[in-house]
């Protein structure tokens, strides 16, 4: 059952956001980067087939590297406190020191640079712009984790006209959504 958050009138129709209660895992999706991730009480994605208790003389970073040979790989780094938050750089303040640390990678292979954005070499600036999908399809992954996904639903006169679902992170770009919808009906 969905959970309703906030009821809107928009011209003759009532929006109502809710809470998406079966979202789609961001990951499943086509996505540029790969991740490889771990966690003693998080079943993360692993991308990439490695196997952390093989690893015996060298890193996942270095398998990760032997594997694919990634163009951009980032470290990943965590902080579960009142819910996950990930990042490419550790975190400080308090929580931070004893709330977080390094639990993975999250990376991509030329092929797939070629594939996605038609790259075939990579400069200074080409792989800013890799690190900033990266970083993205990080976000979008830490909103799912902790349930910022959400669906409208359009009503009119009590009857539902139109609905959508799977907005990650904020329920705005659920409520706009919906008002487009409505002014393009």
């Amino acid at each position: 059952m969905d959970t309703l958050i906030s009821t809107e009138t928009y011209k003759d129709y009532t929006i109502e956001i809710h809470y998406d209660d079966a979202p789609l895992d961001p990951r499943d999706d086509d996505n540029l980067g790969m991740l490889w991730l771990t966690h003693g009480r998080y079943a993360f994605p692993q991308e990439i087939d490695i196997d952390p208790t093989e690893i015996t003389e060298t890193t996942v970073y270095d398998a990760i590297n032997e594997a694919c040979d990634p163009p951009v790989i980032l470290h990943v780094y965590m902080m579960d406190h009142s819910g996950l938050a990930f990042s490419f750089c550790p975190f400080g303040g308090y929580h931070g020191h004893f709330d977080s640390g390094c639990v993975g990678f999250t990376f991509t292979t030329m092929e797939r640079i070629k594939e996605y954005l038609g790259f075939e070499e990579l400069d200074d600036d080409r792989k800013a712009q890799i690190r900033e999908i990266l970083w993205t399809e990080l976000k979008e992954y830490e909103a799912y984790v902790n349930g910022e996904v959400y669906g409208y639903k359009i009503l009119k006169d009590g009857e539902l006209v139109d609905s959508c679902w799977g907005f990650l992170g904020n329920p705005n770009g659920a409520l706009t959504a919906a008002q487009d919808s409505i002014k393009w009906a």
